[in-house]
């Protein structure tokens, strides 16, 4: 018997399921493998697994129901969904509910590979956990680290529920409010210990939860609640739960959209940004992660941590603010700014969108600052992508070194937007103007 794990691999397709069996075993997991959703089940009840890779449309069960079957039995089965391209929606829902990740079809062996790994070493930190827990009932006086993340399954009165990114600062689940039975996004803060830097961190979620409370915008996020878990001492944000992913995950399947796709992206991101900006909030940190799309690309901007607004600045003598390839170039310089450096960053996403390439990639720090403040950005053309002259001009005022040469009034930039779509037959509603 392997020691790396056992793994249940449920999937009608003859090749693809003798596949993954070859591709497991070599990596030293101990494989049963399941023609169909019945035999899946009939395997679960003859012993337990660690993982269950299972695609979700079979005969007898589907994968979803095989789901159910683990999480009302009890057992300690993390599931993996194998998801053709047209049930992408139906597997990121299952994650929602429960299920650790999905693999689209037709699947990369080493995306496989890299899903196996991420979750048997986040069953080993749970094993961990459990084991640190055990030891502490025993001895009482002792002192426990944080909990792993996965280990943690409630905040305040809501009900974590499955994981669904994580970052720099924490990590987002989705979430039950038991209360009113509404489904939501729970950003729990990563444990920290050093009080500085717990203050920093304080200070972000308060803004976040400030600027996600006063802006009401169908593209910005609704922040619900904000506070401290009495026991795990855990700081956490809840806010909508909303859309399929971010712009980075599609940008990084479909590498770069075509333009009346992008378009539509970037008119809901300016209109939201517009919102913000005239009630004195500057978000500072617009990049593909902070924007989340669902399946008709409708957007919501997310995490305000580092905006500027009327009620606080946040500065930190020596820190660089946001990320840097997605940086203006006078936030890159350390100098005064205003709404005109959301802009820059909204002509570097959209510049992204339209020809799959980062404008700006040095391979240091200093080389891409070097780059935002200095560097000229390159024709869209001579980038791969096919545009307007119109729309290669917008992008060129939005990447204007000066922010004097910017839009002054956002309006105007919101109807150049509308004016590229009617060229390329989009119809864009008109801007929000509360």
């Amino acid at each position: 018997m392997s020691g790396a794990g056992t793994v249940l691999v449920a999937e009608d397709d003859d090749g693809a399921r003798e596949l993954l069996g070859r591709l497991l075993r070599k990596e030293g997991y101990e494989v049963d493998l399941a023609a169909d959703g019945a035999q899946a089940m009939q395997n679960l009840a003859k012993r337990d697994y660690d993982v269950l890779v299972s695609d979700l449309q079979m005969p007898q069960y589907d994968g979803r129901e095989l789901l159910q079957h683990l999480k009302a039995s009890g057992k300690d089965t993390d599931v993996i969904f194998i998801s053709a391209v047209g049930s992408i929606a139906v597997a990121v829902e299952a994650v929602k509910k429960g299920a650790f990740d999905f693999i689209e079809k037709p699947f990369n062996l080493e995306q496989v590979r890299a899903k196996l790994k991420e979750v048997f070493l986040l069953r080993a930190e749970r094993r961990a956990a459990f084991k640190e827990a055990s030891t502490l009932s025993q001895n009482p006086g002792r002192v426990s680290r944080p909990p792993p993340r996965d280990v943690l399954k409630r905040v305040g009165r809501y009900v974590l529920e499955a994981p669904l990114g994580s970052g720099g600062m924490g990590q987002v689940y989705a979430a039950l409010d038991p209360i009113i039975g509404r489904k939501v996004a729970v950003k729990v803060l990563k444990a920290e210990e050093d009080p500085d830097r717990r203050h920093e961190m304080l200070a972000r979620f308060q803004r976040e939860s400030w600027a996600g409370g006063k802006l009401t915008h169908p593209n910005i996020a609704t922040v619900y609640d904000f506070g401290e878990d009495a026991n795990s001492k855990s700081l956490y944000l809840v806010m909508e739960l909303f859309g399929e992913g971010s712009l980075r995950d599609m940008l990084h399947r479909e590498k770069k959209l075509a333009p009346e796709r992008a378009l539509r992206i970037a008119y809901q991101l300016a209109d939201g940004l517009a919102h913000a900006h005239r009630h004195g909030v500057v978000h500072r940190d617009v990049k593909p992660e902070n924007i989340l799309l669902d399946l008709q690309d409708r957007v919501k901007i997310v995490d305000f941590g580092i905006a500027q607004t009327p009620v606080s600045n946040l500065t930190m003598e020596g820190r660089l603010l946001g990320s840097p390839r997605y940086l203006s170039p006078e936030m890159a310089a350390g100098l005064p700014i205003d709404h005109r450096a959301d802009q820059f960053s909204l002509g570097t996403v959209l510049i992204e969108m339209l020809t799959g390439k980062q404008v700006f990639d040095g391979d240091t720090l200093y080389e891409v600052l070097g780059q935002v403040r200095e560097a000229p950005t390159p024709p869209l053309k001579s980038m791969g992508a096919k545009v307007s002259r119109s729309l290669q001009k917008l992008v060129t005022r939005l990447h204007d070194k000066d922010a004097s040469q910017r839009f002054a009034e956002e309006m105007e930039l919101l109807e150049w937007l509308r004016d590229e779509a009617r060229d390329l037959r989009l119809s864009l509603p008109p801007p929000s103007r509360h």
